[in-house]
């Protein structure tokens, strides 16, 4: 009995090692194991994803590229910079926006 367990133990200690080469693991700072984890998980999805699959992100990336960054060009410009200079001009105009709303409604 004494001589399964301790082969059990051997084995298991065999394992430990076998998964976690040198024992790095504890080293790590937690935030860094858990973006690791995240990575790997994220680029084993990615790669045993289907050629549709792989298609459709592509899809909804360029998309969102659209989305964020062409369309926030065109159709919202940065007023405030160029008809002010200063913070402080900025945030009086949008006080006022915000004061001049709140009053019409009254």
């Amino acid at each position: 009995m004494k001589l399964k367990i301790q082969k059990n133990l051997t084995i298991l200690k065999n394992q430990k090692s076998i998964e976690n080469p040198k024992n790095q693991d504890h080293k790590m700072k937690p935030y860094l194991q858990v973006a690791t984890r995240l990575f790997h998980f994220y680029y084993d999805g990615f790669t045993s994803m289907s050629s549709w699959g792989k298609r459709v992100w592509v899809i909804i990336i360029i998309k969102l590229f659209i989305i964020f960054l062409i369309l926030k060009v065109f159709f919202f410009p940065d007023f405030l910079k160029k008809d002010y200079d200063t913070d402080e001009q900025r945030g009086e105009y949008v006080l006022d926006q915000l004061t001049k709303s709140s009053e019409s409604h009254d």
